[in-house]
């Protein structure tokens, strides 16, 4: 029994037996481009804790490097508004290769007040911290959740 214990608590205290993660990803295909985009909400208790975004978006022939540029642009403009609103609370990692624009915006939620939070996304954190009506709202929008 105490051998037991002993290879159970370790496993417990590193995996942090009250956390949860949702991941929901969404692939798409237009004219111009493919992207994928993702989705990962960490909860503890049944809480929100961390908010990662992740999207990148392929290219074809079809967009000149000016038009994917100018994309580059509007991103930029987007992550500068969520730092600015979150008082620089919100990483952003922009990066271009290739015909290839890749976005990652993450937010360590206890780091904000619940009204910033509620002023930056597109629903409010109460609604956020149901782990299980969210993902049923990402499923329900075409994303694979697991």
């Amino acid at each position: 029994m105490k051998k037991l214990l002993i290879l159970i608590i370790p496993i417990l205290i590193l995996t942090g037996c009250s956390k949860e993660k949702l991941t929901c990803t969404k692939k798409e295909k237009s004219n111009g481009y493919k992207s994928t985009e993702e989705y990962s909400l960490q909860y503890k208790k049944d809480k929100l804790t961390y908010y990662t975004y992740k999207t990148t978006y392929e290219f074809n022939e079809f967009y000149t490097e000016e038009e994917i540029k100018k994309e580059q642009e509007k991103v930029e403009e987007v992550c500068n508004y969520f730092k600015q609103e979150s008082n620089n609370k919100v990483k952003c990692k922009i990066e271009l290769k290739n015909k290839v624009l890749s976005i990652k915006m993450s937010l360590d939620i206890s780091s904000i007040s619940e009204d910033i939070f509620d002023n930056m996304m597109f629903l409010p954190l109460s609604e956020f911290n149901k782990e299980k009506e969210m993902k049923k709202m990402f499923k329900n929008t075409g994303y694979t959740c697991k």
